[in-house]
C-alpha cells in the first residue's frame, strides 16, 4: 500500500517537471523571465538603436527613446551627378568647432579634412559637395563617415 501511495504521490511531480516554460532566458535582457527554461527568442535589450545617434547601443534591439543627436550627417545626395553631397547638422545646444574633422567613405575613411575655423552654430547645417571632398558617393553599398579630431566616428550614413 505504501508503494502505491508513493507512486501516486510522485507521478504528478514527474509529469509537471516535464513542462518547459518558454521565455527570455538571458538575465542581461530587460524582459528576463526567471521562470523560463527554454529561450523563445523574445529577449529585449532596450537602448538607442540608431547608429547615427550619440549614444548608439549595439546590444540594443528595442528603441527606448534615448537616442540623441548633436553633430551628425543630416543627409547625403548620392546621385551620379555634380549634386552629390554630404550635409552635416549641429543639433546640440551650443556651437561646435568642426575644424579638422574628416568626412570619408569605405575606400577612404579620412578623405576630406574640414577646413580650419569651421564652426557650426546651434541648429546650423553645412553642405560639402563631392567635388570639394575629393570622392564620389555611390548610389548603393556606400558608407559615409564623419570623424572627430581624435579619429572617432561621430556619425555614419549608409545606403
Amino acid at each position: 500500500m505504501k508503494k502505491l501511495l508513493l507512486i501516486l504521490f510522485c507521478l504528478p511531480l514527474l509529469f509537471s517537471s516535464c513542462k518547459k516554460k518558454e521565455g527570455c532566458t538571458d538575465f542581461l535582457a530587460d524582459n528576463y523571465d526567471i521562470d523560463a527554461d527554454t529561450d523563445d527568442g523574445s529577449c529585449q535589450y532596450l537602448g538607442c538603436i540608431d547608429q547615427n545617434a550619440d549614444f548608439y547601443d549595439y546590444n540594443a534591439n528595442v528603441d527606448d527613446g534615448s537616442c540623441t543627436y548633436t553633430l551628425h550627417i543630416s543627409s547625403v545626395i548620392a546621385s551620379p551627378t555634380q549634386s552629390e553631397s554630404v550635409t552635416l547638422m549641429n543639433n546640440s545646444a551650443s556651437l561646435i568647432n568642426i575644424s579638422s574633422y574628416t568626412i570619408g567613405d569605405l575606400n577612404s575613411p579620412n578623405e576630406y579634412s574640414i577646413p580650419n575655423s569651421t564652426i557650426l552654430n546651434q541648429g546650423e547645417y553645412i553642405t560639402y559637395n563631392a567635388s570639394t571632398m575629393g570622392f564620389g558617393i555611390n548610389n548603393s553599398n556606400e558608407t559615409i563617415y564623419l570623424k572627430n579630431l581624435q579619429g572617432v566616428i561621430v556619425s555614419i550614413w549608409s545606403n
